[in-house]
């Protein structure tokens, strides 16, 4: 595409900033790495829905342990779409609220205790499940650090609004966040599952400082950022402060680049 539009003369500054990626999809695929690391856990959740959305039965054997347990007598939790993490994120966040009532079902429900010692037909193997402690508070915890993936996702996925200025204040973020995890040894699961994600994230968007200008340009043009936030942002991701004031040195010349190019598409049409 880049080698085409530019025989035709349609780019500006010969394509160097051309970026094709669409960011959610990247976040899509950083977060898929992620689920990976703890997808039996989750298979076991998810047949735990799946369970109660078998039959209007089910499901209202499911609403009768949720009042015993004091909650919803409508209580509900959306069975995840595979191709969309988010649905999958909203699942778990729904199910976590009910982790009692599920416990409570695998102790006294013999319909729901059959189920998982029966064999999958599709993969021909026992179901994943019931849940363990240990699958909940995995859970748990994937919940919460997926939040920023999760809000970012809505942020930057709209379609009524610009979103380019957001981008790199998001990405920024979602870096922190991941290192913060991986540094954390606390929880080795999770530290686990922040390495596989940070791989897939330095695939697509490499070093801050090597990723697009075009992408830091668009955060630079938002009036409450300007350059100031750049320099403590690529301070904040590990660069050097010499390296820092090139970076900024660089955003500089680039926006007088952009300048001067629409002064003179300007002028060729006054």
């Amino acid at each position: 595409m880049k080698r085409r539009l530019r025989s035709k003369g349609t780019l500006n500054f010969d394509g160097d900033f051309l970026h094709l990626r669409c960011a959610c999809h990247i976040i899509n695929l950083v977060v898929r790495d992620g689920i990976d690391e703890i997808e039996d856990g989750i298979e076991a959740i998810w047949h735990c829905v799946k369970f109660i959305w078998y039959s209007s039965s089910k499901l209202d054997k499911y609403r009768d342990f949720s009042v015993l347990e004091q909650l919803s007598n409508t209580a509900n939790v959306p069975l995840d779409v595979i191709t969309r993490w988010t649905s999958t994120y909203l699942m778990l966040a729904a199910a976590l609220k009910y982790e009692k009532v599920f416990e409570m079902m695998g102790d006294e429900d013999d319909t729901f205790k059959k189920y998982f010692d029966e064999t999958d037909a599709k993969i021909k193997k026992k179901r994943a499940g019931p849940p363990s402690s240990q699958d909940w508070r995995n859970a748990q915890a994937f919940v919460h650090f997926l939040g920023k993936f999760y809000e970012a996702t809505m942020k930057l996925s709209a379609w009524k609004k610009v979103t380019a200025h957001l981008l790199f204040f998001e990405l920024i973020g979602l870096q922190t966040e991941i290192d913060n995890k991986i540094n954390d040894d606390r929880d080795p699961i999770l530290q686990r599952v922040a390495c596989g994600m940070k791989d897939k994230f330095d695939k697509y968007w490499r070093s801050f400082e090597q990723m697009n200008k075009i992408i830091v340009i668009a955060n630079v043009l938002d009036p409450r950022w300007k350059l100031q936030y750049q320099k403590k942002a690529f301070a904040k991701v590990g660069s050097s402060p010499i390296r820092v004031a090139t970076i900024t040195s660089e955003l500089k010349g680039i926006l007088m680049m952009m300048y001067d190019e629409y002064r003179r598409s300007d002028a060729a049409f006054s």
